[in-house]
């Protein structure tokens, strides 16, 4: 595992508690967020990271649709200067 990916990490060490089941995730990727693709799979790393976090929190119990919600947005891109006047 890339030694960046913290929160896969903390996932996966996390101990499984009832306080789980009060947890919900949302996560939003764009398709154009950035152009890495350090395995070179075709899946920029913001799309695959997020998506194998997803994963990691299934593996744990967290069920997609329910307590994770993913949005991928294509054509998306972070951009925090957008939408400012």
């Amino acid at each position: 595992m890339q030694a960046s990916r913290i929160a896969h990490a903390m996932v996966k060490a996390a101990p499984l508690t009832a306080a789980r089941r009060e947890l919900n995730f949302w996560f939003e990727a764009g398709t154009e967020d950035e152009t890495d693709d350090r395995d070179r799979n075709g899946v920029i790393d913001a799309i695959q990271d997020t998506t194998e976090l997803i994963d990691a929190l299934q593996a744990r119990g967290f069920r997609p649709g329910r307590d994770v919600q993913y949005v991928e947005v294509p054509g998306g891109r972070h951009d925090p200067r957008r939408g400012r006047g």
